[in-house]
């Protein structure tokens, strides 16, 4: 009997000892201190052709290894591969206009954001 008493606390160190190894070894670490601030625009209501630039901001240490994809239902959207700064030319149709950001911080922790940009005929 006394020997099962002693072998309960050896097992549950080594259950919890493998367990904190075990999920530390699963993160990527990608991103891992890295969070939203804001997605800004810097006009909201434009004419058609008009050019918009979109910043995304982050804060934290590791902001750099944060990856970016921007994406818009219509317009064009001009941005270097994981910018933060992303360019949007509107489409010749006037309309409210929905540009998002799609971030990753490594699997699984990736989010998106957008913005409404208001298209008006000048």
């Amino acid at each position: 009997m006394k020997k099962s008493l002693i072998l309960i606390p050896a097992i549950t160190f080594v259950v919890m000892f493998v367990s904190v190894v075990f999920f530390t070894g699963c993160t990527d670490g990608k991103g891992a201190d890295a969070t939203f601030d804001s997605l800004s625009v810097d006009k909201d209501t434009v004419g058609f052709g008009d050019t918009v630039t979109i910043t995304i901001y982050m804060s934290g240490s590791e902001t750099d290894k944060v990856s970016y994809d921007w994406d818009a239902d219509e317009g064009e959207i001009i941005a270097e591969k994981d910018a933060q700064t992303a360019k949007w030319i509107a489409p010749d149709t006037t309309g409210t206009y929905e540009i998002r950001c799609n971030y990753s911080l490594g699997v699984p922790h990736s989010a998106e954001e957008s913005v409404n940009v208001i298209v008006i005929e000048e």
